[in-house]
């Protein structure tokens, strides 16, 4: 072969060669591009995940429950429902704790694998109150946790009463503070209202309490930016007055279609819900359809009453106990009327300030208000169910007057004017200066007008003691 021939098979060879090594290079570059692509986007179940971690030192193992986590451990058949206390790390074991599964009893040695995390809304040592969904009242401690078919029961210390057992969720009480400010606008503490009744939806029965002071609250459409009422709750006052502003409307929706399937276990207590306008008023309304379980204690209701209008609508409520409130004024835009006009709609004279409706599908009891905004309506009120056990005791209907004693409205009534009632109890009530009775002596047709008022064939009302003050 000639020199030449040699010298051009060399640098095809180094050209063959450099062209190849480009070839790796554009592969293994794309290769890298690809596997960080892929590292980046799945993580630990990249490609190149296992072989990252192989070059990575290896981290000392760690326990899998910390010091206060709520654990549950099955002794025997019974499940109990602890705390971790300590840790430690055993060769042959690995990790084994110390758990406190009652207050003040402690087990050691127990190891991890036979431990499952769990949550409860309660744990070991919380201070709590029982809820009037229990057979029994008083406050105490947490002392034991017991899970009974998938179901969390309590053991509690209560005062006067010592060890109680087979305590439910919903049998104890969890207080959440509302956060009101007198600042706020009016839009400002709707929001913070609103979120802490869904807050108290994910605990048992809990006592919503409101802060001292006088706080903005209401809308301009109340029929439409209602406040939902969850069960098992109480809503507790503080020298605390709600001053609304436009209108203000809590909705008490039926779950169900049984008499007892609405708002349960409901609580109202020291509340005083004032009208911002002291001149014309302003309205406040709580309307439930079905329910359970009421007591509604001490509270002021000022100029919130609107013509035609009621304070308290309940359609079908069963077992409700209305004490020591007082209910100041009523239509303010009649107090100047004269006389009734002939062949007048009365209802607008006297409407009660706690109504005791029957509830049905028909939407006339409830104005249609729930109707219109609860899609279950007409399935929850298939049958006519009427307001039974009802206990209306020491309360006052009075008018509302300014500072110089001028009349602004007259006091206003209770009762019903169309439907059939249960059992309802009225004792010991105040009223004074009642709109409905200021045009003179009542003829037999307008028994409405009464104070107190039922269709005249009712036979399931008591009265007694009760005070009609001119």
């Amino acid at each position: 072969m000639s020199s030449d021939y040699q010298t051009k098979i060399v640098e095809r060879h180094r050209k063959e060669r450099r062209n190849l090594g480009i070839l790796f290079g554009i592969l293994a570059l794309l290769l890298t591009l690809f596997l960080s692509l892929d590292f980046f986007e799945k993580g630990k179940n990249s490609f190149i995940a296992p072989l990252i971690s192989f070059f990575q030192p290896k981290e000392p193992p760690k326990p899998r429950f910390s010091k206060g986590n709520q654990v549950l451990y099955k002794d025997g058949e019974e499940e109990i429902i602890g705390q971790i206390v300590n840790s430690t790390e055993d060769k042959e074991e690995g990790f084994i704790y110390e758990i406190e599964l009652e207050l003040g009893r402690i087990k050691d040695n127990i190891p991890e694998d036979q431990l499952e995390a769990v949550a409860t809304l309660y744990q070991l040592g919380d201070d709590v109150d029982l809820a009037p969904s229990s057979t029994l009242q008083g406050s105490g401690q947490i002392t034991k946790i017991n899970r009974i078919n998938h179901q969390i029961i309590y053991g509690a210390s209560v005062e006067q009463l010592g060890r109680v057992y087979d305590i439910k969720e919903d049998e104890l009480k969890t207080t959440l503070q509302v956060g009101l400010k007198a600042e706020n606008s009016r839009e400002e503490n709707n929001k913070i209202f609103r979120q802490a009744l869904e807050e108290s939806q994910s605990n048992g029965f809990t006592i919503l309490e409101f802060p001292e002071g006088e706080f903005e609250m209401g809308v301009d459409d109340p029929a439409k930016d209602y406040f939902t009422l969850p069960s098992n709750i109480e809503l507790r006052g503080n020298n605390t007055t709600l001053v609304v502003d436009g209108g203000m409307f809590w909705f008490g929706f039926a779950t169900g279609p049984g008499a007892t399937d609405g708002l349960t276990n409901f609580i109202m207590e020291e509340l005083h819900i004032r009208a911002k306008d002291l001149q014309n008023g302003n309205q406040f309304m709580l309307m439930a359809n079905h329910g359970y379980n009421w007591t509604i204690r001490n509270n002021q209701f000022t100029l919130v009453h609107k013509m035609s209008s009621h304070i308290f609508d309940l359609g079908g409520v069963q077992y409700a106990e209305f004490i020591g409130n007082t209910f100041s004024g009523y239509a303010p835009n009649l107090t100047d009327t004269q006389a009734l006009p002939e062949n007048a709609d009365f209802h607008r004279f006297y409407a009660e300030a706690i109504q005791l409706d029957a509830s049905n599908n028909s939407g006339v009891w409830d104005g249609s208000y729930l109707r219109n905004t609860d899609p279950n309506y007409s399935t929850n009120n298939v049958e006519t169910i009427l307001s039974n056990g009802i206990v209306i005791r020491n309360n006052q209907f009075i008018p509302y007057k300014d500072a110089s004693g001028k009349v602004i409205a007259y006091g206003a009534t209770l009762g019903q004017h169309s439907s059939k009632v249960g059992y309802v109890t009225i004792s010991g009530n105040l009223f004074e200066s009642t709109l409905s009775t200021r045009f003179g002596p009542l003829e037999n047709h307008q028994w409405v007008l009464k104070p107190i008022h039922f269709p005249p064939d009712t036979t399931t009302v008591t009265e007694y003691d009760n005070r009609i003050e001119s």
